[in-house]
């Protein structure tokens, strides 16, 4: 005997059934959906922005986001420019990401302009163009390779 209209499965409860087990999969793991790191990125760069005075004309505080990188045990790598009046710095902070929100495990600053980065398994490879003794402060022209893994949630030089 065939379904008859009323008891044929429905389509959608498939998908109900295969999301549901998905946010199971993210609440027992840890691990943060796609979307959910992408969002606690780009909090953690809106809260870099820091208004000093209101009204007058003040060395605001701003992150701008450049490039991050997922790693495998639920930890994000985010390559950001701080920046405030005159000043600015390349920065590469480590965060971990949760269903409710982000925690910041460690922050780097360089010395210099960061030309290049890639995650290549674990390890994360940046090209830095510094400063060497002759150079002014506009142009820094000695190219150094930096190499940093993740240990106890610290980034660490290798």
């Amino acid at each position: 005997m065939g379904l008859s209209e009323n008891n044929k499965p429905k389509p959608h409860s498939f998908v109900l059934k295969s999301f549901g087990l998905i946010a199971l999969f993210v609440s027992l793991t840890g691990y943060a959906t796609e979307q959910q790191i992408q969002q606690h990125v780009d909090a953690f760069i809106q809260s870099q922005y820091k208004d000093h005075f209101t009204e007058i004309v003040s060395d605001d505080e701003i992150g701008q986001l450049k490039r991050f990188y997922e790693h495998s045990d639920g930890r994000v790598s985010i390559f950001w420019t701080y920046q405030t009046g005159n000043v600015w710095l390349e920065k590469l902070t480590l965060i971990k990401v949760q269903d409710d929100g982000y925690s910041e495990l460690s922050s780097i600053s360089f010395n210099g302009v960061v030309d290049s980065t890639k995650k290549i398994g674990e390890q994360l490879v940046i090209q830095l163009s510094t400063y060497d003794e002759s150079d002014p402060r506009c142009c820094p022209s000695k190219k150094i390779t930096l190499r940093y893994r993740i240990y106890n949630g610290e980034l660490v030089k290798l």
